[in-house]
């Protein structure tokens, strides 16, 4: 008989006890999910504007264009009111996207806007989103009144 045959008889094989799961892991998983939750809301509330935010924004636009002195607005950036062939044109700069997109819709029916340059032919609620988002620092919005909103002011 070779020497190490055993003649089919082998001790038993010890099992391996299934690992511990960790109690832990779960418990920081959710509280992991949990801190992304209301992160993801505080900031998102933090971005989101008031509803009023734009008639606040369009209100000071026309103060401006009325001769009020006014070399910043509410969201703290600048207005300047210049006159080209005769008709007066506001500018304003550093406007937040989402005002920028609220004021955009109600000033391009009160005359002609351009954002950050371009004045679109056709104005959609995704356009003017295209056009506002395009400054990081905030759109600059130039808007000339129609002639008959200009001579009310």
């Amino acid at each position: 008989m070779p020497k190490g045959a055993t003649h089919g008889l082998q001790p038993p094989r010890r099992r391996r006890a299934p690992p511990r799961k960790s109690r832990l892991a779960p418990w920081l998983i959710a509280f992991a999910v949990v801190v992304c939750v209301f992160g993801a809301l505080w900031l998102q509330h933090e971005r989101t504007p008031r509803s009023d935010d734009h008639k606040v924004f369009i209100a000071e636009l026309q103060r401006a264009l009325a001769g009020h002195d006014a070399e910043r607005y509410s969201f703290g950036g600048t207005v300047e009111v210049e006159t080209s062939g005769g008709r007066k044109i506001v500018i304003a700069r550093g406007v937040p996207q989402a005002v920028c997109v609220e004021a955009g819709w109600e000033l391009v029916r009160m005359g002609t806007i351009s954002v950050n340059g371009v004045t679109p032919a056709r104005v959609s609620a995704g356009r003017l989103a295209e056009l506002c988002s395009r400054e990081p620092g905030g759109a600059i919005i130039e808007w000339m009144p129609k002639s008959s909103s200009a001579s009310q002011q």
